[in-house]
Formats: structure tokens, C-alpha cells, sequence
């Protein structure tokens, strides 16, 4: 586990994504909707938990994971949940 400043030891970093992140995505979301028309996004904390785990699988160390990563695996679980 990482300290606050991000070094796991003398030698290693490590770079976080929480689910914190993925519900403050999400906040930000619908707070640019263009009409109230639209209806609010929500996830559960396992539907954020699995926007994770999407990018971890998929994760590509020559992109990283990026707020935009999120995005992309946030509309597809919003997706898959409407059909």
C-alpha cells in the first residue's frame, strides 16, 4: 500500500483510482447535462467498483487510466443497465 506521497517503497510508486473518484465522475456528469430533461446517472458502489475492474483489465501502461477511461466504462455500464 502507497504512502500519502504515492512511493509503496524506496524503489515503487503507485497511482490511485477509488470509487470516490468513479461517484464524483458520475456528480460531475450530471451536473453538465444540457436540460433537467435528461435524467440523473447513478451507479451502485459494485456498478462503480466494476467501472474499476474494467480498467484495470483493460489497462495499457502506454495510455495509463485516465479520467476519460472512466467515462468510457461508465457509459458502458450506464448502457448495459438500460437494456
Amino acid at each position: 500500500m502507497s504512502n500519502k506521497d504515492g512511493w509503496v517503497d524506496d524503489y515503487t510508486i503507485s497511482i490511485g483510482w477509488c470509487t470516490d473518484d468513479v461517484l464524483e465522475l458520475v456528480r460531475m456528469r450530471n451536473m453538465n447535462r444540457l436540460s433537467d430533461d435528461i435524467p440523473k446517472e447513478k451507479l451502485t458502489l459494485d456498478e462503480c467498483k466494476e467501472v474499476l475492474a474494467r480498467c484495470l483489465r483493460g489497462h495499457d501502461a502506454n495510455h495509463g487510466i485516465t479520467w476519460d477511461t472512466l467515462d468510457f466504462h461508465i457509459d458502458d455500464i450506464i448502457k448495459e443497465k438500460d437494456k
